[in-house]
């Protein structure tokens, strides 16, 4: 019986990369020496291999990458750090970067550690560490973008621009964790963390509104080999970009002592180096003081990780990781109460039960004759954050796998005693924070059911798209049985909302006829597809853009959160695409647009 495994990111994943391996001599079949045994070529091989998924994940230390760019961090050490490091985080917010990330958030820290002459840098600088690095192992991790380039976190009385950075749907679960905070208490501490968040997303805001950059906004979708100067601003408006005066903030409602738990403290900038480079202090203290009237943002991209961090390490010192976790639960509960599931049926109504700390839950629906969808929704404890953060993830026991497969096969069960049954699908949903999560097999494939699973943060976009509805997954699925019962073999990795990329992008095919071989497809001679592992990127971006939804100031000064009134492009015209509606004042029995 096939088992099945479940493994959901929050990051972008990194895939082995045998060209860094190439370039330093893993294939040396033709130069061994004659007593080199195969088991030892083989072990040598695995070896190489093995360092070089090492390097392509970032599970190196900081220190490790000084040491493989030592060259680099030789020329930093010549140059002012006031002028240096927000010269170099500045290139995180420049949309045709964005697939650059990995690299340029390494040249960030490098810079911020490294720097410390009196010699100012010119583009041209910028341009040869960009270049330096990218020839060194530390870029091998580099992947296409998988998400839009920045996002947007609405309150109440304002939005904030985020950058995504290699954190996929950062927009969502910070806007989930940001949600929450709203809801505590506007008195003693609680009412200091919430002024802190608002803080941290406040510098974000101004850093974005900098850089020109707007919301949904997408990026190139592929790295770059090399920075052009020629496209780039000058110089001393790249550092401005990032460095932000004080008196910037204080206009903003931001005191020093609000960011104060987000700026890292210059005393412990060693203790840096023997860290998890994907993962170091500076990445949740990204901010920095190099001079008396700024504040430097080391790493934008990593401003909404530095919020959640915060929040979370304030749930846990507080010893309230109990109450936390009932909170996201229903913050979850109420979002997917609003959500037509797949298009689907709304006002869906989630009760969650306890598999020792963490939480699942489940329903179901039919939506044709005799077809049902199953979803069932699990949430790790915020207590598994404490392993690893952000960068490490999450690894089942088996206890909350064993308890999610009981439960699907209970459903099919269910439903297959229903009159007329047909077929079905069983959908697997992980919820959290953003932090990577991992479950053992299941052993759920049964005939007349598919099997599927999707982040939670992937559920709620996909479900708000206008032409999605759930018979158009199991459309997906039908297909997908088809065309490898001919013969096609299809590699997708990154799940269904992958694959829904890669149809849409085909125009509704499987297989690209560009890519059909002139001899007919069959069993015995198959044609393999792999699709690019990035196709969920124009997905993610089209539910985004879809409604817009942003905040508006009224003609009294009232802000609203606003959506368009609706998402089908079907009669698409300029006018359409203006028009809102206030989604504060229905919820308050008043309709009000906003054109």
């Amino acid at each position: 019986m096939p088992m099945l495994s479940v493994i959901c990111p929050a990051v972008p994943k990194a895939l082995a990369t045998t060209r860094d391996i190439r370039r330093r001599g893993v294939f040396l079949s033709n130069k061994q020496e004659p007593e080199t045994t195969f088991a030892e070529a083989v072990e040598k091989m695995q070896s190489l291999f093995a360092e070089g998924q090492k390097w392509s994940s970032l599970s190196v230390t900081l220190n490790d990458v000084a040491e493989d760019n030592k060259a680099l961090v030789k020329d930093f050490s010549r140059f002012d750090p006031n002028f240096a490091v927000p010269l170099v985080a500045s290139l995180l917010t420049v949309p045709k970067y964005q697939s650059n990330c990995l690299r340029l958030e390494l040249l960030a820290a490098l810079a911020w550690r490294h720097c410390e002459g009196t010699k100012e840098p010119t583009i041209d600088h910028a341009v040869h560490w960009f270049n330096e690095i990218g020839k060194s192992r530390s870029a091998s991790g580099e992947d296409p973008a998988e998400d839009v380039f920045v996002s947007l976190v609405t309150g109440k009385n304002s939005h904030f621009r985020i950058l995504e950075g290699l954190w996929e749907s950062a927009g969502f679960y910070t806007q989930t964790l940001y949600d929450i905070v709203q809801t505590m208490p506007n008195e003693g501490h609680w009412a200091a963390i919430k002024k802190r968040v608002d803080a941290i997303l406040t510098v974000s805001e101004i850093v974005c509104q900098n850089a020109g950059i707007v919301r949904y906004q997408m990026g190139e979708e592929y790295p770059h080999q090399v920075l052009l100067s020629q496209q780039l601003p000058e110089c001393s408006a790249l550092v401005e970009i990032v460095r932000i005066p004080f008196k910037i903030l204080e206009e903003r409602g931001v005191q020093v002592g609000d960011i104060a738990p987000f700026i890292f403290n210059h005393e412990r900038k060693d203790k840096v180096d023997h860290q998890r480079a994907s993962e170091t202090s500076l990445h949740i203290n990204p901010l920095a003081i190099l001079d008396s009237e700024t504040v430097t943002v080391v790493l934008p991209t990593c401003l909404s990780i530095a919020m959640r961090n915060y929040v979370i390490s304030e749930v846990i010192s507080g010893g309230l990781e109990d109450a936390f976790d009932t909170m996201l639960a229903n913050q979850f509960s109420a979002l997917l109460y609003d959500t037509p599931l797949l298009g689907g049926p709304r006002h869906a109504s989630l009760r969650w039960s306890k598999i020792d700390q963490h939480q699942v839950s489940s329903l179901g629906f039919q939506f044709d004759e005799g077809h049902y969808v199953s979803l069932h929704f699990f949430l790790p404890s915020i207590r598994t954050h404490m392993d690893g953060g952000f960068s490490e993830g999450f690894v089942d026991d088996g206890s909350l796998t064993s308890a999610l497969q009981k439960d699907m096969l209970d459903s099919m069960k269910r439903f297959e005693r229903e009159d007329g049954f047909q077929a079905g699908m069983t959908l697997l949903i992980g919820g959290g924070w953003g932090k990577v999560y991992a479950l053992q097999h299941f052993d759920v494939q049964r005939e007349n059911w598919r099997f599927e699973s999707i982040p939670i943060a992937d559920l709620v976009r996909v479900s708000w798209m206008p032409d999605i509805e759930p018979a158009y997954f199991w459309r997906i699925h039908d297909g997908l049985s088809a065309v490898g019962s001919k013969g096609v073999q299809i590699i997708n990795p990154n799940g269904i909302l992958n694959l829904i990329g890669w149809v849409r992008s085909n125009n509704g095919h499987f297989v690209p006829h560009a890519q059909l071989p002139p001899e007919p497809i069959t069993p015995e001679r198959p044609l393999m597809l792999n699709p690019p592992l990035n196709m969920l990127r124009d997905v993610r971006a089209e539910a985004d853009n879809a409604y817009d939804k942003h905040c508006a100031v009224d003609e009294s000064g009232k802000c609203h959160v606003v959506l368009r009134r609706t998402a089908d492009s079907f009669f698409e015209s300029e006018g359409s695409n203006k028009l809102y509606v206030s989604m504060t004042d229905v919820l308050d029995g008043t309709i009000t647009s906003l054109y």
